[in-house]
């Protein structure tokens, strides 16, 4: 039976993937750490150990990395609990661990402002996404909670089953803890869906690195390009819902195994847009007018948003920044203007 093993925490400088700025097309996702341990109380789980400085090769050479995407618009803050497959021994929550060992770890009054800052309950909300967080590697059940829960009892009041049938995670893999679709589902939209995506931490072969995510529960497929309206070109086709993109558009280049396709930087002021797979031209969904990728990014860009009825979560673009450093408990995502 797999079992945890105390994780490190690295804060914000602590993983080791390039810290390259992008403001992008592309989403904007950082990195992130954290922490483990725990029985399926998770009230005694284990304490969060502080000790991976940024770059420390004992800290990265055994683990695996997962970030939590929080993307259902009416699913209030979550935290996560992990259990090696098949066990039924939940660890965590993560997220209220890794809080824990920030707080505990705050030495002097600057750092200790800043944990207040982060504080909580811990957790992500909606169109956030967390740091990523060191695992053993191996396949993991996850078990979706409330934030701020002290323990690891399910999401019951919710009808939020756990999941266990998500990919192993390899050593040294990166990879984001999908929570997509709506808790009170909107006429046939997806119930709550989780999936494991592999995330690239290199290039995928250009000068930037772009993939689509698909987390809008109102649209199975979705078509990503630049621009919008008539004034339009497809980067990814066909990208299914809770899925990552697996078509690159006509003439571009082959997209990786993770979604990505290498692009050239963009230029500030891009316009960005997504659409239902297949529709006419104008029929934008979401609109990003203003997107910027800087020389190096590794980017993730995400439809969001459009729950039938909602008028306050529209369809929206999350852009993330795969491959820099967020510098607190959540990566560096935000909903491109």
């Amino acid at each position: 039976m797999k079992r945890w093993f105390p994780v490190f925490v690295a804060l914000l400088a602590g993983l080791a993937l390039t810290a390259v700025a992008c403001s992008s097309h592309r989403g904007s996702a950082g990195e992130q750490v954290a922490d483990d341990a725990g029985d399926d109380g998770g009230a005694d789980s284990a304490p969060v150990e502080a000790g991976a400085a940024d770059g420390d090769d004992a800290a990265t050479s055994s683990t695996a990395y997962v970030r939590i995407a929080q993307l259902s618009p009416d699913t209030p803050s979550i935290d996560v609990c992990v259990a090696a497959h098949g066990t039924g021994s939940f660890q965590g929550p993560l997220l209220a661990q890794l809080g824990a060992a920030n707080a505990g770890d705050a030495g002097d009054e600057a750092e200790a402002g800043a944990a207040e800052e982060d504080a909580g309950p811990p957790g992500v909300a909606y169109a956030q996404v967390s740091a990523y967080l060191p695992l053993e590697p191996g396949a993991y059940d996850v078990r979706i909670v409330p934030a701020g829960s002290s323990s690891c009892a399910a999401f019951a009041d919710a009808g939020v089953p756990d999941t266990t049938d998500l990919p192993a995670m390899a050593l040294g893999a990166h990879a984001t803890l999908l929570v997509a679709g709506e808790l009170t589902p909107a006429g046939s939209d997806p119930g709550i869906t989780v999936a494991l995506l592999p995330d690239d931490t290199v290039l995928a072969g250009g000068a930037c690195s772009l993939r689509a995510i698909n987390a809008m529960p109102a649209e199975p497929s979705l078509d990503f390009g630049l621009g919008s309206g008539s004034a339009w070109l497809p980067l990814f086709t066909d990208v299914r819902f809770a899925a990552a993109s697996a078509h690159a558009g006509p003439g571009d280049s082959a997209l990786d195994a993770q979604g990505y396709v290498a692009v050239a930087p963009f230029a500030p002021m891009q316009a960005m847009s997504a659409r239902a797979s297949g529709s006419d031209a104008g029929a934008d969904l979401a609109v990003a007018t203003s997107v910027t990728l800087s020389l190096g990014s590794i980017a993730t860009v995400v439809a969001i948003g459009g729950k039938a009825g909602d008028t306050v979560h529209p369809p929206s673009l999350l852009l993330c920044t795969d491959n820099q450093p967020s510098g607190g408990l959540l990566a560096d995502c935000s909903i491109a203007q």
